[in-house]
């Protein structure tokens, strides 16, 4: 029974795990909704810089590793503890203002409604990119130093933490351009420029000879 007890678990764990990830797509409307359509760009993008957190994780998990002797499980013990600190703090000092809560308890099929939305399809593509793209690079580019370039693992981990932190960071500052310029050419830019720093980073490599 010991296999199945510890499936269980991992699956409550998870379903936490899940819940700390959604709190992130709460807290961005949260936050906006107490600042004028001029500053919300730039409220979002601080609060969105939490992200910058993955790359404090490359150093503080290690530590936390060897301080406990190799045993992993340190980590998400640790974080956990950290995790309902934050949501005590929160739930005891944030606050609450009635005319920003919307009408709640949307049919099923209310919801499934908004697919026909061309805007709904754009926004989650948007959101692949920019979102999904950041976590995917942050997790590739250790094993990408190490297989490219032939550095060990801790000038490899901190490289990308380089890459994860500011990239965190810079949310504030892709912010307060959107509120500058708009957020839809903001958006349009950061595109073209992901799409050719990926196309970059993803092309093999290539010996060409031209003969004269």
């Amino acid at each position: 029974h010991y296999p199945l007890r510890r499936q269980r678990q991992m699956c409550i764990r998870d379903r936490f795990v899940g819940l700390t990830g959604g709190s992130f797509s709460v807290g961005t409307p949260y936050v906006a909704r107490w600042f004028p359509r001029s500053k919300q760009g730039l409220a979002m993008g601080v609060f969105g810089a939490g992200n910058s957190g993955s790359a404090i994780t490359k150093f503080v998990a290690p530590a936390l590793i060897a301080a406990a002797g190799g045993a992993w499980v340190i980590v998400p013990q640790v974080y956990a503890v950290a995790l309902l600190v934050t949501a005590i703090l929160f739930w005891l000092f944030s606050a609450s203002d009635p005319s920003h809560r919307v009408a709640g308890g949307a049919s099923l099929s209310a919801q499934f409604a908004m697919l026909k939305d061309p805007r709904v399809w754009r926004y989650c593509q948007y959101y692949s990119v920019v979102f999904g793209g950041y976590v995917a690079l942050a997790l590739w580019m250790t094993k990408y130093y190490i297989g490219e370039y032939g550095f060990d693992m801790k000038l490899a981990a901190l490289l990308a933490a380089c890459f994860s932190l500011p990239g965190g960071v810079l949310r504030a500052l892709g912010g307060w351009i959107s509120d500058r310029y708009g957020a839809y050419k903001t958006t349009w830019w950061v595109m073209w420029v992901c799409w050719v720093a990926f196309f970059i980073l993803s092309y093999p490599q290539t010996l060409s000879l031209i003969h004269i």
